[in-house]
């Protein structure tokens, strides 16, 4: 769970784009974009958790492809409270601290 945390944290875009994705990026945009972002979406994730299965073998590929969901959902939420914009750096000056901590 480390080296996955530590490659999450080496892609801030990554974690940046995944928590626009339902906010911004998958607005006003036709279907077939969406169907073709989610198709590859998936498979990238499928990806994802059969490396994550290499490192723990114990996880069935659906329990390890829950795993990839649930860690993209968190990031997804988390990310911008932990990289606030500037404005809100500015007015709430403790935001992101649980960033600093790390």
């Amino acid at each position: 769970m480390d080296a996955l945390a530590r490659s999450i944290a080496s892609r801030p875009l990554i974690c940046e784009l995944w928590s626009s994705l339902g906010t911004e990026l998958e607005r006003n945009i036709p279907a077939d974009a969406v169907r073709a972002f989610k198709l590859t979406h998936t498979e990238l994730q499928i990806r994802i958790a059969g490396i994550v299965r290499g490192f723990i073998p114990a996880l069935t590929l659906p329990a390890s492809r829950e795993l990839v969901s649930l860690t993209v959902l968190l990031i997804a939420g988390l990310w911008p409270f932990a990289n606030p914009s500037p404005a809100v750096a500015e007015a709430e000056p403790d935001a992101g601290a649980a960033r600093r901590l790390s």
